[in-house]
């Protein structure tokens, strides 16, 4: 392999990671030493500047619409593409966490209608109070121990239960009048 062609740097790289040392400059111990993640970053920064300057997406290099902010139409659609597919990981990760992907008191499977349920029926407070949501929850209910206060439920039962005081699916009580 001749120096410095790609497939000679990515045997380099591979060697030193296997090492335990930094890819980029080979001296220092960790995936990249503190010194090259700087320079990287501050080269990236000025990188992705520079694209943005010439009215070019940050991703891929393209020509980017004129209102938008850093990223072509393509790129954009990628990226929230990547976004729904990590959420959709990490969600169905915490299922399986807290006892399956089914709801804990119908069995309902389908994971378009699950949810998590907070049993004190406390989950707009906790919000409000600065509780994660989206991804961020799904990813803290998988790093974190397992919670008490949250089930899965389907959002039929969920809304039962919120309706009939944590009590899900409880049978309805008839108040219309019947005619006699």
């Amino acid at each position: 392999m001749e120096p410095y062609s790609t497939a000679y740097s990515r045997k380099r790289r591979q060697d030193l990671k296997e090492k335990g040392l930094c890819i980029q400059c080979g001296k220092r111990e960790g995936p990249l030493c503190g010194p090259c993640k700087a320079k990287e970053s501050v080269c990236s920064r000025r990188f992705r500047e520079n694209r943005l300057k010439l009215g070019l997406c940050i991703r891929c290099g393209d020509l980017r619409d004129e209102h938008d902010k850093a990223n072509c139409q393509a790129c954009k659609a990628k990226a929230r593409e990547e976004a729904r597919q990590k959420r959709e990981v990490f969600r169905l990760e915490a299922f399986e966490k807290y006892g399956g992907a089914f709801c804990s008191c119908c069995g309902e499977s389908r994971t378009e209608c699950l949810t998590f349920d907070h049993v004190n029926q406390d989950g707009a407070e906790k919000r409000r109070n600065g509780e994660t949501v989206g991804v961020r929850f799904y990813r803290e209910l998988c790093d974190s121990p397992l919670r008490s206060d949250i089930r899965v439920l389907c959002f039929n039962c969920n809304v039962s239960a919120f309706r009939f005081g944590g009590k899900p699916r409880q049978p309805r009580i008839n108040t219309l009048r019947t005619r006699t």
